[in-house]
């Protein structure tokens, strides 16, 4: 829950070799969200590398809290990517899940998710976002989603946003100018679209 600024933009190339080559460890879940403010101060970091094979939450961060502030940030060029088993997965290049206050942000890199699960989130900026507000942000990365699950009872959903994938939250000057891609498939039915 603390402060922390950028005082100089960072080249996260370096991630994409970390873990196995799964990449940036996303910053907290819904156990520990990340509940303090990041403040870019302007500032870019750059090529970041997201390619995780397990796991419910990718971004940046994982999951910011209620109280969690990240501002005047901005992401450029890398990818996020969540292969998964988990129900829901969420994936953003952000923040896969946010309840908290997102201010004078952007992402210009790409997005993908794909789950073996009932609800999959993906966008732009945030997977889904619980509340809190979003403003003066963007995104211009393209964004993938799928999701199936095979059950004589249950449908599986794919949610894709340019910005947002499922969006709960106050948005306010904001926009998106990636192409979306999204798809689901069940024993029982199955659909797919694109902007």
């Amino acid at each position: 829950n603390g402060y922390y600024v950028l005082t100089a933009d960072i080249d996260a190339s370096a991630t994409a070799s970390w873990n196995n080559g799964a990449g940036f460890q996303p910053i907290g879940d819904n156990i520990t969200p990340f509940t303090g403010t990041l403040d870019g101060q302007g500032h870019a970091i750059r090529n970041l590398t997201i390619n995780l094979t397990s796991g419910r939450y990718a971004g940046l961060f994982g999951v910011i809290g209620s109280t969690g502030v990240v501002q005047n940030l901005r992401l450029e060029g890398g990818s996020v990517s969540l292969s998964s088993t988990s129900n829901p997965a969420y994936a953003g290049f952000l923040a896969g899940l946010c309840r908290g206050t997102i201010r004078n942000c952007s992402s210009t890199g790409g997005v993908n998710l794909s789950c073996t699960c009932r609800e999959a989130y993906a966008g732009g900026l945030i997977g889904k976002t619980e509340g809190g507000s979003i403003s003066d942000a963007y995104a211009t990365g393209s964004v993938t989603s799928s999701s199936s699950y095979y059950s004589s009872y249950y449908s599986s959903y794919s949610y894709a946003g340019g910005l947002v994938g499922d969006n709960n939250a106050a948005l306010t000057n904001c926009y998106a100018t990636g192409s979306v891609n999204s798809s689901s498939s069940s024993s029982s039915s199955s659909f797919s679209s694109s902007f």
